[in-house]
């Protein structure tokens, strides 16, 4: 179960959420050079400063970086990063309320994460770090020596870089995802298909009781990729994995070609590209059920709201609180901390007298 704390002191009202990876948007854009991610609680840089960097430096130019009053800036992990991808477009494939140096086929980004890849197929895993390109949306990585750009980013990060975290066994058939709601297919069938047939086989597919399995979205397949191992890049504690190159289909296309280019996830080293040849290739795929990932539903964004309403002041007074997390749903659980030693659990609408202190309202 997810778990909201909402502290309230007597100069106001902070709530702290545990929040699933993964989650892109609504963007704020706060005007002075920065921009927040208000589902993944993030603050970015809202424009890049147009240099490249080998990774080594660019992760030390954000640490050393000051910005908007902020001096805790850093290199963004990979999860992190591919974030604010925005795969419905390209050139850039990233939404408008951030700038970027150069829009070219180099728009290549650093993140923070070593790669275990070794192109050289060497035991030295070090040499490498992912990083995704905002021209597409691609994610791969490149030797550390490489320069690129970096665009930095502060506060969190507010979930595991480990799977295992969050990815549970719920049977011999079924993976739970516990903080997207997901439920997947622990083991797929080991036939590769061209696209069509795989989402054919995912919607005819009956398992663990269900029928309504289909394919998974790029946002809800890459999710699941373990970033700190590889060959394979996917915990094989929960799930199995191809003894191949493991390309797997997702639902969505995009980048060129009218946006019409289907996406893949390289289970063998993580890495995310779309596929020229369009549809004419055999695949695996791995189904899906329970969603799609609502975090990515600019319709239905992540909310966090907060409302307070004193009948008297200074103390005692009463106090009225309501909150809010996520879209209404019953898996999130509160805790408040009133600032005068009482807490409340588990309630969405707390009515506390307050004995002590002074509140200022804004």
């Amino acid at each position: 179960m997810k778990r909201c704390t909402v502290l309230f002191l007597f100069l106001g009202c902070i709530l702290i959420a545990t929040l699933p990876a993964l989650a892109a948007g609504p963007y704020v854009d706060n005007g002075d050079g920065t921009v927040a991610d208000e589902s993944t609680g993030l603050m970015w840089q809202q424009a890049d400063d147009g240099v490249e960097r080998d990774w080594s430096s660019a992760c030390q130019y954000c640490e050393d970086l000051q910005a908007a009053g902020y001096d805790d800036w850093r290199a963004p992990r990979i999860d992190e990063l591919k974030t604010i991808v925005d795969y419905t477009q390209y050139d850039p494939a990233i939404n408008s309320v951030f700038s970027n140096s150069i829009l070219s086929d180099s728009l290549w980004y650093w993140s923070s994460s070593t790669s275990w890849y070794n192109p050289t197929g060497g035991d030295d895993h070090t040499v490498h770090a992912f990083q995704v390109g905002f021209y597409n949306g691609n994610v791969r990585s490149e030797y550390k020596t490489d320069t690129r750009y970096v665009r930095c980013v502060r506060s969190g990060p507010y979930w595991s870089f480990d799977s295992l975290n969050y990815l549970v066994i719920k049977n011999n058939d079924v993976v739970e995802d516990i903080h997207t709601g997901l439920e997947w297919q622990r083991q797929d069938d080991g036939v590769d298909r061209d696209r069509s047939s795989a989402c054919e086989y995912c919607k005819d597919l009956v398992l663990d009781g269900h029928d309504d399995w289909r394919i998974p979205e790029l946002y809800e397949l890459s999710s699941i990729v373990d970033y700190s191992n590889s060959n394979p890049s996917i915990s094989t504690e929960v799930f199995s994995s191809r003894p191949a190159d493991y390309w797997y289909w997702s639902g969505s296309r995009g980048g060129r070609d009218n946006g019409n280019l289907p996406w893949l996830v390289h289970f063998k080293y993580g890495f995310v590209n779309f596929y020229y040849d369009k549809y004419n290739y055999d695949l695996y795929v791995r189904c899906v059920r329970s969603g799609p990932y609502r975090s990515f539903d600019p319709l239905n964004p992540l909310i966090i709201s907060l409302a307070a309403s004193e009948t008297s002041d200074p103390a005692p007074f009463t106090v009225d609180f309501r909150g809010l997390v996520g879209w209404g749903k019953p898996e999130y659980s509160y805790f408040w901390n009133f600032g005068d030693g009482a807490t409340s659990t588990n309630v969405t609408h707390p009515i506390h007298l307050l004995q002590k202190g002074h509140i200022m309202w804004n």
